[in-house]
């Protein structure tokens, strides 16, 4: 099966810049709060370990059979599973791959933008000074302050929407590329800025030997088992980017070697933010709560702490801008095709709606008839009930359509052809056996473990 040319809303101009933008999808705010708790709970080196199996062994196989189906259908998410099933004879319920994906990215989009809106706000406050005076009761006070304010959130969710979805409707040419060339660049520098100054603090090397000690005794099964966890939600991988990112590269594009540099810049991006985040707040807990309660009053106590909290909250501006164009790409790209929209008219669209729902969920999380509750005191039952069950669920249902689809419901030959591996015969029959038979049980060990999870909430 001849891949076709072109993709009907633009191309990656090269390998560098789809890596870049896959990149910048990945590195998320998962990188920043929930991989550096994992690696100090779970043996430190050994947990890094057990994720470095759980990123060969899921990870990029599941974002490789993301990327092959839209890069050998050159379709927005939900096309690709219609035209991989149509190609190939397979039954039309595989659609559903593609709507859990958009739902699911619908979502994940409106959590990111609730989240993303809080880091505006205190990048804006650290700016002007306000945050470099807080107690930890201060600290508390002014978090639920903002996050209990619908003006003030609806400001920064409105400024968010506005500009990722202004970029997406500009397409590749004129929206993704030049703006994936500007802003994952400068995430990367942020967090590298952030990292050297780190480093000159007395913690540093501590933080460094408690991080990458390998104390394989306090790994266990459910250390290896929340690795594998991990792997899966921090890749964009059960969301369609992978698809609607995949369909935008170039025929001999190396696709294997070029998910696998993606994954390599997402792991070093979770190694740093975990040195920063064990060097600032030894013994920190997971959450939102981290960044917008805890560490405001550890950048306030420590030399150059106004530097040092700007370039940590433009990491969590840029990495939310990042992660929400590739999220709003996929949305896009699929209601423009599906509904038979221009993009401008698809991106205004997915805007409102998006804009609809996060003010909805915004009015109910200030509403003062609702009880907070939450790690932090950060969460909401509401929000909760909604991104803590649907999502993961979501997510789970397309990524499993994605490697069943693609290792069993694709010709060998056209998987072979999508990945850029026709001579390649060796390679391609390891990522094809781990797609077809270990990537299946592995992502049903990491729903076990999720819905574990979830039924002890």
């Amino acid at each position: 099966m001849a891949i076709p040319r072109r993709y009907r809303h633009g191309q990656w101009p090269n390998q560098g810049v789809f890596i870049l933008a896959a990149a910048g999808a990945c590195i998320g705010l998962g990188n920043l709060w929930r991989f550096p708790a994992l690696a100090m709970e779970y043996g430190g080196g050994a947990f890094i370990l057990a994720y470095l199996a759980a990123l060969l062994l899921l990870g990029i196989p599941l974002a490789l059979a993301e990327t092959a189906l839209g890069r050998g259908s050159r379709h927005d998410p939900v096309g690709a599973y219609r035209e991989v099933a149509l190609l190939h004879g397979q039954p039309p319920f595989w659609i559903a791959g593609g709507w859990f994906a958009m739902a699911a990215a619908f979502l994940l989009l409106v959590l990111l933008t609730v989240t993303t809106a809080w880091g505006m706000g205190y990048l804006f406050r650290t700016m002007t000074g306000a945050l470099m005076q807080l107690d930890v009761v201060d600290a508390a006070a002014l978090f639920r302050e903002l996050s209990m304010d619908p003006e003030r959130v609806l400001f920064w969710v409105t400024l968010f929407l506005a500009v990722v979805m202004t970029v997406v409707s500009q397409g590749f040419n004129r929206g993704l590329v030049p703006v994936t060339l500007v802003l994952v660049p400068l995430l990367i520098i942020s967090l590298l800025v952030l990292l050297g100054m780190v480093s000159q603090r007395p913690g540093f090397s501590v933080a460094f030997q408690q991080l990458f000690a390998l104390d394989v005794s306090r790994l266990g099964q459910e250390g290896a088992l929340r690795a594998f966890q991990h792997a899966f939600f921090t890749l964009a991988v059960g969301a369609g980017v992978f698809i609607a990112y995949g369909a935008a590269v170039a025929e001999r594009v190396p696709v294997v070697s070029a998910v696998s540099l993606v994954v390599v810049l997402d792991l070093l991006a979770a190694l740093g933010a975990g040195l920063v985040v064990a060097t600032l707040v030894p013994g920190f807990a997971v959450g939102p709560g981290l960044a917008f309660e805890v560490l405001p009053t550890v950048f306030a106590a420590v030399d150059g702490g106004m530097l040092a909290a700007s370039a940590f909250y433009l990491t969590v501006v840029l990495a939310g801008v990042t992660s929400g164009l590739a999220l709003a790409e996929a949305l896009v790209a699929s209601v423009s095709e599906e509904v038979g929209l221009r993009r401008g008219q698809a991106g205004f669209l997915v805007g409102v709606a998006l804009w609809l729902l996060v003010t909805l969920m915004v009015l109910i999380q200030t509403s003062p008839w609702v009880v907070y509750s939450g790690e932090g005191g950060s969460g909401h039952a509401v929000l909760e009930l909604v991104t803590g069950w649907l999502v993961p669920l979501l997510l789970s249902l397309a990524a499993m359509s994605a490697v069943l689809v693609a290792g069993w419901g694709t010709a060998p030959e056209a998987l072979r052809h999508a990945l850029h591996l026709d001579d390649r015969r060796w390679v391609f029959l390891a990522c094809h056996g781990v797609i077809r038979w270990i990537a299946p049980v592995l992502l049903l060990m990491v729903v076990g473990i999720t819905i574990t999870d979830l039924s002890l909430r």
